[in-house]
């Protein structure tokens, strides 16, 4: 029996043999994923942020969200460093973009969730406007919360 990675909207997206997953999940996350992945046992989901992993034994790699990229990885000048996070992960940036290049050079399927966009964005050589907050006004409806009231991200 070969293992599915589905993605669903109103209609099937996406149904791709994915039966061994590279990522990496921060320790304060896990809690949110576990569920997802014990609906999927078929799926083995490999963390390189607790070990190391070949991505030439993998068949997809999932970049999650997070933090801001760190500044060594930005291929932009950062006028104000205050803009970014303080608790950037270099580590992680490293590997995210290491496995990105992989990925793509292998022609592995790549799902990004919120930083994982970012990171897969930049990989192709694409740049972050660093200033969102300022140049936007954010609207909830009565009674919802932000993700950041939400989940404390």
């Amino acid at each position: 029996m070969t293992s599915t990675c589905s993605l669903h909207t109103q209609r099937e997206v996406a149904n791709l043999p994915m039966p061994n997953l590279a990522t990496w999940i921060r320790a304060k996350d896990a809690k949110w994923f576990r569920p997802i992945f014990r609906k999927h046992p078929e799926i083995n989901v490999w963390n390189a942020r607790s070990r190391s992993i070949r991505l030439d034994q993998m068949d997809g790699l999932l970049l999650t969200g997070g933090s801001d990229i760190s500044p060594e990885f930005l291929r932009q000048k950062i006028v104000d460093p205050s803009l970014l996070d303080k608790q950037v992960d270099p580590a992680r940036d490293r590997w995210e973009f290491a496995a990105v290049q992989e990925a793509l050079s292998r022609g592995l399927p790549i799902f990004a969730i919120c930083k994982g966009l970012q990171v897969f964005n930049v990989a192709l050589g694409g740049t972050l406007k660093l200033d969102i907050n300022s140049k936007s006004e954010q609207r909830t409806s009565p009674g919802n919360r932000t993700a950041r009231e939400q989940f404390g991200s």
